[in-house]
């Protein structure tokens, strides 16, 4: 069980810290690229407030990201980003295009399945949450302890 808990771990600390450096790289080029030029994109794909999306996508790519990298507030980041690919999914106009070389929406699914492994298992113990929890409060050791 240790050693799984070990290799369990040390994949969501590779996985979060990758996804982090994709995320920060993704909304610095939409920052770079203008949000004006963003919202236009939005827009043109049919999505509500297109100006707010582009600027909480970026928000969500930039901040999110670097928490992710740091470990912090890591099932809050999940979050936003299943809501914000999810919301991306439903509110584009992409009709059953699949591929994002064809305009299609598999990022964001990727992204929004991505979120939810995050939502549900956190970042692991190799991140800063982990400095932030006690030690009585790892349901997996409270289950063994219930036990008699």
């Amino acid at each position: 069980m240790g050693a799984v808990r070990v290799l369990r771990d040390l994949v969501l600390m590779v996985a979060r810290i990758a996804l982090g450096v994709v995320l920060v790289l993704r909304g610095w080029a939409r920052w770079q690229g203008g949000m004006s030029a963003q919202a236009d994109a939005l827009s043109a794909q049919g999505v509500p407030q297109p100006q707010v999306m582009a600027w909480a996508l970026t928000g969500v790519e930039l901040v999110g990201g670097v928490l992710l990298v740091l470990g912090f507030l890591v099932p809050l980041v999940g979050l936003m980003l299943v809501a914000a690919n999810v919301a991306l999914i439903v509110w584009a106009q992409r009709g059953w295009q699949w591929r994002v070389a064809e305009g299609g929406w598999e990022y964001q699914v990727v992204l929004a399945a991505f979120g939810l492994v995050l939502l549900a298992f956190g970042g692991g113990r190799a991140g800063m949450d982990a400095m932030f929890r006690r030690r009585g409060d790892d349901p997996e050791r409270k289950v063994v302890r219930e036990h008699p």
